[in-house]
């Protein structure tokens, strides 16, 4: 699905899902606290229990109804500007506001092109999903809710210094961190990212060609930067 900051480009999702099997086969529990537009969590193991969440609800109401079958509706330029005025069931606005808006990011002008490659990811996606537990909330908050242990748990937040998220709100990069060494005490926690504290170790290492933020068809931000894969040193 088109999303900002999404893991389809240059193959990024098989290239992390390796690193996760290869290091956590054994889990019994995978689990994504970020889980944005699917494309790393589609491409894991599924012979396991699988939980996907997110702190925004119409995406979650999104995946759960692609899990049950839900079809998008027609993608017309009326129908973006009428789902970004808060209209319509949580899941088609998130259709629209992330996957038919330039570079997936959320409001960033309806585009054709992004809405039909959205649409069929979407179908690609449902058969994967069956099966999968969702959650909408902080990821700290589920932490303390789910009380993950020898869980194997991959996050993709918000890049640091890169383009915010704003149907969530500003993200505390610190307060992440802090909790990513908390939930490393008992479970093998991966985290994507272009830089990481000092205590924190690559583990696999990839450049891509990034959008880091679009707006319409000329006024977009690209670059190549390399996508780091950390894991806590006191692991």
């Amino acid at each position: 699905m088109r999303y900002l900051g999404g893991k389809t480009r240059n193959g990024m999702a098989l290239n992390i899902a390796r690193v996760l099997h290869e290091q956590g086969a054994a889990c019994p529990v995978y689990w994504e606290p970020f889980v944005g537009g699917g494309s790393t969590f589609v491409v894991t193991d599924p012979r396991r229990r699988r939980v996907a969440s997110d702190v925004n609800a119409d995406l979650m109401a999104l995946w759960v109804a692609v899990a049950r079958g839900w079809k998008p509706p027609a993608a017309t330029r009326g129908a973006y500007k009428a789902a970004m005025s808060g209209a319509g069931a949580p899941e088609a606005r998130a259709f629209f506001g992330f996957g038919a808006a330039f570079g997936g990011t959320w409001g960033g002008g309806y585009s054709e092109v992004s809405a039909e490659q959205t649409r069929g990811s979407l179908a690609r996606y449902a058969p994967v999903l069956r099966g999968v537990e969702f959650r909408t909330g902080d990821y700290a908050a589920l932490g303390a809710d789910l009380l993950p242990d020898g869980w194997l748990i991959y996050c993709d937040p918000p890049y640091q210094g890169t383009t915010g998220y704003s149907a969530v709100g500003a993200f505390d990069s610190a307060r992440f961190w802090a909790w990513v060494r908390v939930m490393s005490a008992r479970n093998i926690v991966y985290v994507s990212e272009l830089g990481a504290p000092e205590d924190f170790r690559i583990v696999g290492e990839w450049k891509a060609n990034a959008v880091f933020a679009r707006t319409n068809r000329t006024n977009r931000t690209t670059a190549s930067r390399m996508e780091r894969l950390y894991r806590w040193a006191g692991a």
